[in-house]
């Protein structure tokens, strides 16, 4: 019972980040934990009434449920013997203030059309990256794919299709100046860049709620 409520929450609760696992003999616990790829942490371990509690936990916004149902099916199907596992826990993510985060999404678009650039943005060890690579190692093509979504899903409303025409001049489908993408646009510089902004703002707020809640929130 306890096995089934516990990979119940983990499979179905969609604002899960971390799970921790307590238990006071730890080391005799290490072989079943493992085999679920949960991590010991014992810097977490912790004393009550003179008795000392061993800490397992797992980040499941580095390694998505699904992607962790992907890692259990291949060790059923392997004849690898429990006790030779180790846990493959994922890369830690790194976590963005909101400025950092804004700084990154703009430094993404202005390397939208340089890949190489693009794989040194921290965005790729973010939430938002690693979820949306489905458990693969995010690459700039993951990259590419959030933030044209996100400018993308502008054009739902005509009254903001001006604000993803802007962004689209500018980063996805880049004229050489600004002042080149203001004229195949039509507009006045100022208009231009008063549309750019709105659409640098829209883009940045969507995925940095992206990252906070997952995605379609």
């Amino acid at each position: 019972m306890l096995a089934a409520t516990t990979c119940l929450e983990w499979l179905t609760n969609p604002r899960l980040a971390w799970c921790f696992l307590t238990f006071a003999d730890p080391d005799a616990w290490h072989p079943a934990m493992t085999y679920l790829n949960q991590g010991r942490a014992a810097e977490a371990d912790f004393e009550v009434g003179g008795r000392r509690y061993g800490v397992y936990a797992h980040d499941w916004r580095a390694e998505p449920p699904l992607a962790w149902l992907d890692r259990m099916a291949e060790r059923e199907l392997s004849d690898q013997r429990v006790e030779a596992l180790e846990a493959e826990l994922p890369a830690p993510l790194l976590v963005l203030s909101e400025p950092e985060f804004q700084a990154a999404v703009r430094q993404a678009l202005r390397d939208y059309t340089r890949p190489a650039a693009l794989a040194a943005n921290p965005l790729l060890r973010s939430r938002l990256a690693t979820q949306a690579a489905g458990g693969a190692p995010p690459t700039a093509a993951t990259l590419q794919g959030l933030v044209r979504e996100a400018a993308e899903q502008l054009r739902a409303n005509p009254r903001d299709d001006r604000l993803y025409r802007a962004l689209a001049a500018t980063f996805l489908q880049p004229a050489a100046t600004q002042e080149l993408a203001a004229e195949r646009l039509g507009l006045p510089f100022s208009t231009y860049r008063y549309q750019l902004a709105g659409g640098l703002r829209r883009v940045t707020e969507r995925l940095w709620r992206a990252e906070l809640y997952g995605p379609g929130d």
